[in-house]
């Protein structure tokens, strides 16, 4: 706990290197221990090991797809981050594509996401036939959701299919256009138990990709058939606060409150998003369909706080705490 309080007030979202910037051999055994299976289903008898060491998540994996401009090294630091903020103790399962690692590589990796739908394909096929019983959530940041979204769809197509084990869709700042997200989340919601977007008006670098305006999903706050849209725009720190930590462009991994709600809807999956987070208050757009956005005058964290070493511990006791702050009301939605 004090661990995660200390990264909730000083680094949140961080991805911690060596002196070098690179990681150690050290740094590589702490963050993650990476073994080769000869087969799915010897992949599937590990899993089911560690699963005996697991509580509240018992039976139930995070499947994270990255971003662009990412190395497997870094794909496997933000999937670990990820999972130790979210304090998901179930199995996390980083699935990792062939990014080009560069900022120039933008088209490249956009061609590579495409081509690697079918091997998430081939992968959730073998996980599902191999661990039935495990419960597969995802959660794919930007680029990473024309994988992961494709991915689903590809599957909710399949007529001779039975149901696979999904749970919750998460789709964090996601590079896809509007019409693209809402057919594709149409083309699988049957198929899941829920579907959550955040998106932040804000995100310098889906603004690049626009023009300086909103033409992704992930920058554009609206309301979705198949989707509950999160805006985190009030989150924001601005393009100068934020030069070198990531343009806005991953604020779901850099406040207490968005992965506190990201981790209530994995554990119970409540809806609507008010009734798991206060601070999240219902709003209509241009169309009269429904959305969130974030209101600081609901969140006692925003307010003026003279102790600091309290507001980190209020930040870090909310993560678990749900919107009545008595205890869970109500299930996942099925």
């Amino acid at each position: 706990m004090n661990n995660r309080a200390k990264r909730i007030g000083e680094s949140l979202g961080q991805l911690e290197q060596s002196k070098s910037g690179k990681l150690t051999v050290a740094d590589v055994s702490r963050l993650v221990q990476m073994q080769r299976e000869p087969s799915a289903s010897a992949y599937a008898s590990s899993i089911s090991a560690g699963q005996e060491r697991v509580g509240i998540f018992r039976n139930q994996a995070l499947v994270f797809v990255h971003d662009y401009n990412n190395t497997f090294e870094g794909a496997m630091q933000r999937a670990t981050q990820v999972s130790f903020d979210l304090q998901f103790g179930g199995v996390l399962i980083p699935f990792t594509w062939p990014s080009q690692g560069t900022v120039s590589g933008y088209l490249t990796d956009g061609d590579m996401a495409l081509k690697s739908v079918d091997a998430l394909v081939s992968f959730l096929d073998d996980a599902q036939m191999t661990m039935p019983d495990v419960k597969l959530h995802f959660l794919a940041h930007s680029m990473g959701n024309q994988l992961m979204l494709r991915t689903l769809c590809k599957i909710a197509k399949r007529k001779e299919d039975g149901p696979h084990n999904f749970g919750q869709v998460i789709a964090a700042h996601a590079d896809v256009s509007e019409a693209d997200f809402e057919k594709l989340t149409m083309c699988f919601k049957e198929r899941v138990e829920g579907i959550t977007l955040y998106v932040n008006e804000k995100d310098t670098a889906l603004r690049l990709r626009c023009g300086g305006f909103q033409c992704r999903a992930g920058n554009k706050a609206r309301g979705y058939s198949a989707a509950d849209v999160i805006d985190t725009t009030a989150m924001s720190r601005g393009f100068w606060r934020t030069l070198a930590k990531g343009f806005d462009h991953d604020v779901f991994v850099r406040n207490p409150l968005l992965f506190g709600d990201i981790t209530r809807l994995l554990m119970v999956g409540q809806r609507p998003v008010d009734q798991r987070t206060q601070e999240f208050r219902p709003k209509k757009d241009d169309k009269a369909r429904t959305y969130w956005t974030y209101d600081k005058s609901f969140d006692p964290a925003a307010q003026p706080i003279e102790d600091a070493e309290q507001q980190v511990t209020m930040s870090a006791a909310s993560i678990f705490q749900p919107v009545n702050r008595a205890g869970f009301a109500g299930g996942s939605r099925s």
